[in-house]
């Protein structure tokens, strides 16, 4: 998965050590049906906000001062804090900027990669108490960790390049287990199936021939690949001249059982931007390439995401985003800029799929090039937009905080005040 007027002087350090109740549920518009739990005010503004269990880990940024780490539990005690003192290099550069954090679904490792000089990273692994487990130096952007938190690899976010090499760190000592340094490689991504199992996909360039795609399951327990496929084998096509390539994304189904992969398809007259599903055999089970791409041929898919229960695949392609049965790739809907009144390239689709009170979706939308950012709500029901001006005029990020989506976490526009709300049938 991103606050209230601040109080001064003594009273300040008096209040943000304290969640309260008795504000306002910025929600309430949103969910009729909704109580505030507690809320929390911060000093600075908010940055990230990520789940682990049942524990929240916020990120404040004072300026280009310092990044504070705060690991809160339930009831919005905070259990430990970290502060990281951002400098400048001799060439005007960030040091010890924190670029990301990344948090077991259990909540009881936390890793925070912050930045060195020449696109470096030090990550620090820590454990629920605070301890610093190990740390090391990696290329950006850093490590992600496994689901319970036994294992860390370096990956890249959704639809950005890679950097480095793939490496595989034990999280509990801190050691490689496992890398992959070919030569000639376009880019790649990572994302864990599992907490041991890791799907890594990589394009390797085969001057002139475009480039191939690599798809593999790598077990980090036994130290070993599980399968490997040529992606271009698996489309059997005669049209085809090329392979699949310019593999922009990975994304793995929160149940475990489906891997989709987007892709390049290169045919003999054009390219075409494409999906494959796999399961976790390594077995194709379906692929399109008929999504809306810009006149140019270009601009194809953007972003791919499952639905929280694993039925649905959401692709966001040019101005489009289209709804696929995940086991069938049949389309199920197609959304386009005038379902979502004013949109632009900046829209990306949120991974939270609530079904309570009613089935909606959460996109989380950019007003603009600076990166201000709002929830607008579908209601895939009534296939109605819920307007930002009058349900979510006032918070800037809503997530779940559990699978049943009882509780979300709620983040006010300023970017300081931070709310659990819990939601009633």
């Amino acid at each position: 998965m991103r606050l209230f007027a601040l109080l001064i002087g003594l009273f300040v350090s008096q209040f943000l050590g304290v969640a309260r109740a008795e504000s306002e549920n910025l929600a309430k518009d949103l969910f009729p049906k909704s109580k505030l739990v507690w809320e929390k005010v911060f000093a600075d503004k908010i940055v990230d906000i990520q789940r682990g269990g049942e524990n929240i880990v916020v990120v404040e940024r004072r300026d280009d001062v310092q990044h504070t780490v705060s690991y809160m539990d339930a009831n919005g005690n905070t259990l430990w804090q970290k502060t990281f003192e951002i400098e400048r290099g001799k060439y005007g550069e960030y040091i010890n900027w924190l670029e990301n954090i990344s948090i077991s679904d259990d909540g009881k490792y936390v890793i925070v990669n912050c930045k060195l000089p020449w696109e470096r990273i030090l990550v620090r692994s820590y454990d629920i108490k605070g301890n610093l487990i190990w740390e090391s130096g990696v290329m950006e952007p850093g490590l992600t960790i496994s689901p319970q938190g036994s294992y860390a690899i370096t990956t890249r976010l959704s639809g950005e390049e890679a950097m480095g090499h793939f490496r595989v760190f034990d999280n509990q000592t801190g050691k490689e287990i496992w890398n992959d340094h070919p030569e000639r490689i376009d880019s790649w991504f990572a994302t864990f199936l599992n907490d041991t199992e890791i799907v890594y996909a990589k394009n390797i360039s085969y001057d002139p021939k475009p480039t191939r795609g690599v798809l593999m399951l790598f077990d980090a327990k036994a130290r070993s690949i599980v399968w490997k496929i040529n992606l271009q084998e698996e489309v059997k096509n005669e049209s085809i001249a090329g392979v699949i390539g310019g593999s922009r994304e990975v994304e793995t189904s929160n149940d475990g059982k489906l891997i989709a992969v987007s892709g390049i398809i290169h045919y003999k007259d054009r390219r075409r931007h494409a999906v494959l599903m796999f399961n976790n055999k390594g077995n194709l089970l379906w692929y399109r390439d008929n999504f809306v791409t810009s006149p140019s041929g270009y601009g194809g898919i953007e972003r791919i995401s499952f639905s929280l229960n694993s039925k649905e695949l959401y692709v966001k392609s040019y101005n489009t985003i289209d709804v696929l049965d995940a086991l069938t790739g049949e389309r199920k809907k197609r959304f386009s800029r005038d379902t979502f009144g004013h949109w632009n390239e900046y829209v990306f689709i949120s991974e939270y799929l609530i079904v309570a009170p009613r089935i909606i979706h959460v996109l989380n939308k950019e007003i603009d090039r600076y990166g201000k950012r709002y929830p607008q709500v579908f209601d895939f029901e009534t296939e109605k937009l819920l307007e930002i001006s009058e349900e979510c005029k006032d918070i800037a990020l809503i997530i779940p905080m559990d699978k049943e989506e009882k509780y979300f976490v709620v983040l006010s526009r300023n970017l300081r005040t931070l709310q659990i709300i819990k939601l009633f049938e």
